[in-house]
This record gives C-alpha cells, sequence and structure tokens, in this order.
C-alpha cells in the first residue's frame, strides 16, 4: 500500500514537472511558464505555480526558443534588428555595448582593459562635436558692412577745445546725421556754441549753424575702428570783440571712431565776416553718436 502511494505521487511529480512550458531569453535566462498566447510579435503566459497570478506579456524580440509543455521546441527567427547586430563586425559589437553602459561601469571596464586595446580605441575617429557657424565680416559687401556696423540715423553730442588768433575757446555741438549710402551721409544740421577768453582777458562767445557731408571708412573691416572726414559749411558769428563778427564759416574735422559710438577728432574752423580777416582755429574734439544701425 505504501509502495503503490508513493508511485501516485512521484508520477503526478514527474507530470507536473513536464506540465510546464520554458522560456529562453536571448541573454539565456530561462523562465518557467505556463504559455497563454502567442502572437507574431509577443508572448503572453503565467508565472508556473502560480496560474491564477497576473498575466505577463514578452516581446518575442526578447526570446531566443520557447519548450512546450509536450515536448516541442519553437525557436524564434531573429528580427531584422537581431540580424543586423549579429552580422557587425565584433570590434563594433563591442563599441555599441561598451556605449550603452553607465559611465561609471565605461570608466571601470575601460581602466580594466589592457594597455594596448585602450590604445587601439583611443586611437578610433570620433564625431567632432557641431561647432555654431560665425559669420565671416571680411566677406560682407561694403553696404551690407556698414549697414551692419554702424549709425543709418543719428543724433551727435561733442565736446571740444580750440586755439587761434590769441583765443582759446571750449565748445559744445549737436547735430543729427542721416547716412544715405554705404559710410558716406549728410549732416543736415550742426549747431556749434562756445565760449572762451582773450588773450586781453575779453570773454569770447561764439554761435555756429552749419551743414555738411561726412564719410567714413572702416579699419580693416573691424565693427569697432573707423576713421571719418567731415566738411561743414554755415553761419555764425563772434560776440564780445570791439565790433560783432558774423558771416559765413566753415569747418573741417577728422577723427577715428574707437567704438560705434565714441570718436576722438581734430578739426580746423574758420569764422568770416565782411571787412575782416577770417578768424581761423585748430581744436581736439570727443563726440558721441546716438542712433541705429540701418541693419538691425
Amino acid at each position: 500500500m505504501k509502495r503503490l502511494l508513493f508511485f501516485t505521487l512521484l508520477t503526478g511529480w514527474a507530470f507536473t514537472l513536464s506540465a510546464q512550458d520554458i522560456i529562453i531569453k536571448e541573454n539565456g535566462d530561462e523562465i518557467k511558464t505556463k504559455i497563454i498566447e502567442v502572437s507574431s510579435t509577443e508572448v503572453k503566459y503565467k508565472k508556473f505555480g502560480n496560474e491564477s497570478g497576473p498575466t505577463f506579456v514578452m516581446l518575442k524580440s526578447e526570446i531566443f526558443m520557447i519548450k512546450y509543455a509536450n515536448g516541442d521546441k519553437e525557436v524564434i527567427p531573429l528580427s531584422a534588428a537581431r540580424q543586423a547586430a549579429q552580422q557587425q563586425p565584433p570590434q563594433q559589437q563591442q563599441q555599441q555595448a561598451y556605449a550603452a553602459q553607465p559611465q561609471q561601469q565605461q570608466q571601470q571596464a575601460y581602466a580594466a582593459q589592457p594597455q594596448q586595446q585602450q590604445q587601439a580605441y583611443a586611437a578610433q575617429p570620433r564625431q567632432a562635436a557641431a561647432v555654431p557657424e560665425v559669420q565671416d565680416d571680411s566677406k560682407l559687401s561694403y553696404g551690407a558692412f556698414h549697414r551692419k556696423y554702424y549709425k543709418h540715423n543719428a543724433f551727435g553730442l561733442n565736446l571740444g577745445v580750440g586755439f587761434g588768433d590769441n583765443i582759446t575757446m571750449a565748445d559744445l555741438g549737436v547735430g543729427y546725421l542721416h547716412n544715405w549710402m554705404p559710410f558716406l551721409g549728410t549732416e543736415f544740421v550742426k549747431l556749434r556754441l562756445g565760449g572762451g577768453v582773450a588773450e586781453g582777458g575779453g570773454t569770447i562767445i561764439s554761435t555756429q549753424l552749419m551743414t555738411g557731408l561726412r564719410g567714413t571708412i572702416p579699419l580693416g573691416r573691424s565693427s569697432n575702428k573707423a576713421a571719418f572726414l567731415a566738411f561743414r559749411i554755415g553761419a555764425g558769428g563772434l560776440i564780445g570783440e570791439a565790433d560783432d563778427l558774423w558771416g559765413v564759416c566753415t569747418e573741417y574735422e577728422f577723427g577715428l571712431h574707437l567704438t560705434r559710438t565714441f570718436y576722438f577728432s581734430m578739426l580746423i574752423n574758420s569764422q568770416n565776416a565782411s571787412g575782416y580777416l577770417p578768424y581761423t582755429s585748430t581744436g581736439l574734439r570727443v563726440g558721441f553718436l546716438f542712433g541705429r544701425t540701418s541693419g538691425k
């Protein structure tokens, strides 16, 4: 009786083991299961011994083989991605596996390699990082360069000091400039107010209202430095002499832009009056142009 019971239990245990399905994954892991459904892309199963538990889903691309309980075996065909991976040279497969590792594992794996392999890996070409394209201003036309960097419409303010005919004079100037073609513009109005002291101690006041042309030449295609030359003509006078002097005035100015806004210059100013010799003075001036570039 005991032998019969033992034989019955042994037979049931063997049948139970043989009733399980086994999924063998690509990485070699085996999972004891009860297959529920096999589709073209996935396999649904329950864990063996827990048939009343949840249903799991596994992609067929992760499975190498299925061993069914009846002894049948089904080898899952290689997907296109797996075929391509297997056809790659071993060295390329190693590189891809290395790149997929976390950084810490990469460092450890690299340090563990023989020195010869490390040198070979370091010698492999790397894809250069993308570098933002920088525009070369030397390839711009003069017109485009002017529109990009120089004032199109600008208000000017300047301070200066001049010497001439026994008079020392300081002046303040304001004006409006319009560049109507590359590097050439019109100073529609230039108001110059000055005051000084004559050699004899008298006070001199100068007032001039002028208009003229102003040309600018960039130095070496620099966006900051440029030379300029200006000519102006108008009317004005000197107040404070024995006889006030009124008449035509002219001015030549040449200088250097240190930035697009700030400049310094030298000038020659001449004030004419009927019946008198022209009063001519030379001086130094610093100025500012406030406005916008036509290219902005």
